[in-house]
């Protein structure tokens, strides 16, 4: 008896737009304006999130990649290797670093030094910064997003503080975080951590 094989094809979606900085290989999103697509930049939300990669562009449309697996154009200066993790990142390109900064969201990983396997995902979550200047010997914080625990980077007047260890000098429940120490006044808090 014969059997069946799906192969799986790729979607291609041909949209408007008018920014005339879009290239070949850049990712794109939704204009928040109109229905146009515009460059993606994951410093910018605005341009956020990412809907595909530009597979062809003309003077007034581009043909969107969606999904399956995409060829870098021979212009990229991406340097990937099969496995690797990729992200949006700024002006329209990717990246295989987890960014430090702005929205953060997975794109696909690599299959070669050339080929992306796409698996747009939304906006997994972005990175938040909150500076207290201490006018009190308070000890205790709660942060302003729910925090993705163990991504977070606390320091005090420039040094970075431990959750773990011989020396632990914080902890964060309850999206509370909580110096083990009383800290003095006009000490600058900075806490950097991902938001869920």
């Amino acid at each position: 008896m014969p059997t069946r094989t799906r192969i799986p094809v790729a979607r291609f979606i041909r949209f408007s737009t008018s920014d005339a900085t879009i290239a070949v290989g850049d990712l794109v999103s939704i204009s928040s304006v109109n229905d146009n697509v515009i460059r993606c930049d994951a410093s910018n939300l605005s341009s956020m999130p990412a809907i595909g990669i530009a597979k062809s562009v003309g003077s007034s449309s581009v043909v969107v990649q969606r999904d399956y697996i995409y060829t870098l154009p021979s212009s990229s200066s991406l340097s990937i290797v099969s496995g690797d993790t990729l992200y949006a990142s700024t002006a329209g390109s990717l990246t295989n670093t987890l960014p430090s900064s702005g929205v953060v969201q997975r794109i696909g990983s690599a299959k070669s030094s050339t080929k992306l396997i796409l698996d747009i995902s939304g906006i997994l979550n972005s990175f938040q910064r909150e500076q207290y200047e201490l006018t009190s010997s308070s000890s205790s914080f709660t942060l302003q997003h729910q925090i993705k625990l163990n991504s977070e980077v606390v320091s005090l007047n420039g040094v970075t503080l431990h959750s773990s260890g011989d020396f632990i000098d914080y902890q964060i429940a309850n999206n509370v975080l909580t110096i083990n120490f009383i800290p003095d006044i006009g000490d600058v808090l900075l806490i950097s951590y991902v938001s869920e």
